[in-house]
C-alpha cells in the first residue's frame, strides 16, 4: 500500500491519501504500507506529540518500506527572514493553515529510530527539508 499523509492533494493517484491521523490509523494495518509520504503532515500536530506520531507512522510501514518526510524547516525560514529574502506576507502564506509546530530537520531525524536514513535534502526556495528513510527493523 502506498500512503500519502497530507492536507495537500496527492500528486500521485497511486497513493491513498489520508488527511487525519484517525483515518490513517483505521485505514492502514500495522506493517501494511510499502511507502508513506508525510507532506507537511507533522507540523499539523503539537511539537510534543510528534515523537509518538512518528512511532505510529513507522509501525504502519513494512520492513524495507520507505518513509519520506517533507516539512518546513524553521532554520531555513529564519535565515530567509534575517537575510530579508522573503517578506512577512510570503511567510504567512507558507505557514498558514493548521501549523501547530515548528520543526528542524535534525530533530525529526533524531526521532526516526528503527529507520536507516537514505537521503536528506533541503530546498531553499520552499524552505523545506526532505528526509528519506527505510525501515530496517
Amino acid at each position: 500500500m502506498l500512503v500519502y499523509l497530507s492536507q495537500f492533494d496527492s500528486p500521485d493517484e497511486n497513493y491513498r491519501q489520508f488527511q487525519t491521523l484517525s483515518s490513517f490509523h483505521r485505514g492502514v494495518l500495522d506493517s501494511e504500507a510499502t511507502s508513506i509520504i508525510c507532506d507537511g503532515f507533522l507540523r499539523t500536530f503539537e511539537y510534543q506529540e510528534i515523537p509518538e506520531l512518528l512511532k505510529l507512522i513507522i509501525k504502519k510501514l513494512r520492513i524495507n518500506g520507505e518513509l519520506v518526510i517533507k516539512d518546513l524547516d524553521i532554520d531555513l525560514v529564519s535565515r530567509h527572514i534575517l537575510d530579508q529574502r522573503v517578506d512577512l506576507a510570503t511567510i504567512n502564506e507558507i505557514c498558514k493553515g493548521s501549523s501547530k509546530s515548528l520543526l528542524l530537520c535534525e530533530t525529526v531525524e533524531g526521532l526516526l529510530s528503527g529507520l536507516e536514513i537514505t537521503a536528506k535534502q533541503f530546498d531553499e526556495n520552499t524552505m523545506t527539508f526532505i528526509i528519506k528513510a527505510r525501515r530496517v527493523q
